[in-house]
């Protein structure tokens, strides 16, 4: 699969609407439609199936530590599964905390459980959103905690970023022809939107009908249901033109 740099996705507007010479598109203001382009597109594809950006990584924890900093991309704070294996022998599922008040009473031999604190963001503390770990970790591990979680889109920060989604570049490309064409007062900007819609529209039958595999059971523990799966109805949700 082919991963479109920024450089060559703004390469093909320009040569789509003949941009290399223009002053009235400032660089900048370029960039920022390709990103409001992928921040939209992200909203759509995470309520639609969120699953697309399923990731995992392993967190490194040291003994005594409560507090353990989320995946830098997870979006939402959406975890999926967090899994203590630090040996053959202790290996389990951590389950989040549903009660505040059983905190008190958790002993330090027990199971690791874990809730997810949000502070807010200071110039002293800029963490934001932890997760906490009953009882303290026992032990040093730099790969004795696994998360799944749902992440989200880079955003393009200079030439050389990477667009990671890119089976839909194309929408991406085409929004920020649309906002060009709108700002240059184009005579075609309301076909480019029609297009727009078109390619959305298609993006939108692609994930009602993406599938991991065949089994179509669904398989949920009762101890960890929660609100992961939150779907509006409206299909064109964070989109405006």
């Amino acid at each position: 699969m082919i991963y479109p740099t920024y450089q060559s996705m703004e390469d093909s507007i320009k040569d789509q609407l003949d941009l290399w010479e223009e002053t009235f598109i400032h660089p900048l203001e370029l960039k920022d439609y390709f990103n409001e382009a992928i921040a939209m597109l992200q909203s759509q594809i995470h309520t639609l199936a969120e699953d697309y950006f399923l990731a995992n990584t392993f967190l490194s924890v040291s003994a005594g530590q409560t507090d353990i900093q989320l995946p830098s991309n997870i979006y939402g704070n959406k975890l999926r599964k967090v899994i203590w294996n630090f040996s053959q022998d202790e290996r389990y599922e951590m389950f989040p905390i549903r009660d505040i008040m059983t905190i008190p009473y958790i002993q330090e031999n027990e199971f690791y459980q874990y809730m997810l604190v949000n502070n807010g963001v200071t110039i002293a503390d800029t963490l934001g959103t932890i997760m906490r770990v009953y009882p303290a970790i026992r032990a040093t591990s730099e790969t004795g905690m696994q998360v799944w979680y749902i992440r989200g889109v880079s955003r393009f920060i200079d030439e050389t970023s990477v667009c990671d989604i890119p089976e839909w570049s194309n929408i991406i490309v085409q929004y920020v022809r649309y906002k060009c064409m709108i700002k240059e007062g184009h005579p075609q900007s309301s076909q480019s939107k029609q297009d727009l819609q078109d390619l959305i529209a298609s993006l939108n039958e692609s994930l009602r009908s993406r599938t991991m595999d065949e089994n179509t059971k669904l398989s949920q523990d009762p101890r960890t249901l929660s609100g992961y799966n939150d779907f509006t109805t409206n299909d064109w949700y964070g989109w405006s033109f």
